[in-house]
């Protein structure tokens, strides 16, 4: 039997998880902060803890070009359909290395093993990628990243603790392979699946370098196009908005590339550490 902790023991300790928020969150509120306070008032003191004044000029300059919002087009797309892409053969990859009675099984095995030990560098990637003809193609920027060998890892794992006299009631009702992926182990999966969706969906929104090389500017995807923004803050953003310094525009560059994120992530947070425990550890 146990005793409940008394008031004052959970009030120290409630006292001092909310420190810690208050750390983690500070330096996001102080970014903030940055973006949105005018330039004069800005530059009176180094440290500002609460706005002084209020403007929205940086992030009318952000989304103010056309490119801009054609470039966060090419990243919804390439975000969403990578995203489901990914997943998708992920996880069909995963389960067919928890059938263990294939053939192929252990050269299966060995081909998603090998890659996370060893890779065959980012010049081999290109002359891959540019012998399929997927270079200046927003294609080129999800097919050659379709799967990760670690978690395919992970999936395997996780579909390897899941019942396995559910697949075999499955079968005897006359289920095949594909109908019982869909059916049966997907809908039972969901923490590794938000696992996966977070994953995969976080890389391929921040993603630079690749759309750098393998598409025209034109195609550029959103992060390339701040990327550039931040370097531009001391020459030409100077001539657009006077007093513009780069630290107030690199601040709202920050809130606009992580918002989506932000967005996203409590929605799948209570999936996120039951996929990654039963993920990584086989039952």
């Amino acid at each position: 039997m146990t005793s409940r902790s008394p008031w004052y023991a959970q009030t120290i300790i409630c006292a001092i998880l909310l420190g810690f928020m208050l750390l983690i969150l500070f330096p996001f509120y102080y970014v903030v902060t940055i973006s949105v306070m005018p330039n004069e008032n800005y530059v009176t003191r180094a440290y500002h803890l609460l706005p002084d004044g209020f403007t929205l000029d940086y992030y009318r300059l952000v989304f103010g070009d056309a490119r801009l919002v054609h470039a966060l087009g090419v990243s919804v797309f390439v975000t969403l359909v990578g995203t489901l892409l990914n997943v998708i053969v992920t996880g069909a990859g995963a389960y067919v290395l928890t059938k263990s009675h294939l053939r192929l099984h252990g050269a299966l095995n060995l081909m998603v093993i090998v890659p996370l030990m060893f890779g065959g560098g980012m010049i081999p990637l290109y002359l891959v990628i540019r012998a399929l003809h997927l270079t200046n193609n927003v294609w080129g920027l999800i097919i050659p990243f379709l799967c990760n060998s670690f978690y395919v890892v992970l999936m395997k794992n996780f579909f390897s603790s899941l019942p396995g006299e559910l697949e075999e009631a499955a079968y005897i009702d006359g289920a095949k392979e594909i109908k019982t992926f869909s059916r049966i182990v997907l809908p039972l999966s969901k923490p590794i699946l938000a696992v996966m969706t977070l994953f995969y969906g976080v890389f391929h929104w921040n993603e630079f370098f690749w759309s750098g090389i393998l598409v025209a500017p034109d195609k550029y995807p959103m992060m390339v196009l701040l990327r550039q923004l931040i370097r531009r803050a001391d020459t030409q953003m100077q001539v657009q908005l006077p007093g513009l310094i780069p630290m107030s525009l690199t601040s709202a560059i920050i809130i606009v590339m992580i918002v989506p994120i932000l967005a996203i992530s409590p929605l799948i947070q209570r999936f996120f550490v039951k996929g990654m425990v039963l993920g990584a550890v086989k039952s």
